[in-house]
């Protein structure tokens, strides 16, 4: 679990791509949170 960037990460000398891939990234937990969730509550 990689949930911790490094310091050097987190003090603003994130490249361009790195963001993109954290968001991507991010996105992508979100997606399957949301997921998840409509097939717990969709149980007729």
């Amino acid at each position: 679990m990689e949930e911790t960037p490094s310091p050097e990460a987190n003090g603003g000398g994130m490249k361009l791509q790195e963001a993109i891939n954290a968001l991507h990234n991010l996105q992508a937990k979100v997606n399957n949170m949301e997921q998840e969730r409509e097939h717990h509550e969709t149980k007729s």
